[in-house]
C-alpha cells in the first residue's frame, strides 16, 4: 500500500472508532451499558485491526514468493544464456585458431617458395 492509501485507511478507521465512541457516550443509555457498548466496539475495531494486519502480511507474503519465483526464473535464463555464449566463443576461439595455423601454413610455404 502506497503512503497515501494507508494514511486514509488510518483515518477512516480512526474516524469510524470515534464516531461509534462519541455516539454510544451521547446515546441515551444507562452506564452499564454504555460501558458494555463501548468494550464491544473496542473489540470489534481490534478484531478489524488484526484481520487487515493478516491480509497485509498475506499480500506481503504472496508478493515474496512471486518476487522469489521471478528472480529464480531470471537467473535460470540468464544461466541459459551464458552457457550458449561460452559455446559460441569457445566455437569461435577454435575457428580463429584454425584460421592462424592455415594462414601461418600458408605463409610459410610461400616464404619456402620465394
Amino acid at each position: 500500500m502506497t503512503g497515501s492509501k494507508k494514511s486514509f485507511v488510518k483515518g477512516a478507521a480512526l474516524g469510524a472508532a470515534l464516531g461509534a465512541l462519541l455516539g454510544m457516550l451521547f446515546a441515551p443509555a444507562p452506564g452499564k451499558e454504555t460501558r458494555k457498548k463501548i468494550k464491544e466496539a473496542g473489540e470489534d475495531a481490534l478484531d478489524k485491526g488484526k484481520e487487515a494486519v493478516d491480509n497485509v502480511k498475506a499480500k506481503i507474503g504472496d508478493m515474496v514468493e512471486t518476487v522469489s519465483e521471478n528472480i529464480s526464473d531470471t537467473s535460470a535464463v540468464i544461466e541459459d544464456k551464458l552457457e550458449d555464449l561460452a559455446a559460441g566463443m569457445e566455437k569461435s576461439t577454435k575457428k580463429v585458431k584454425r584460421l592462424f595455423k592455415t594462414t601461418k601454413n600458408d605463409t610459410e610455404r610461400e616464404s619456402e617458395e620465394i
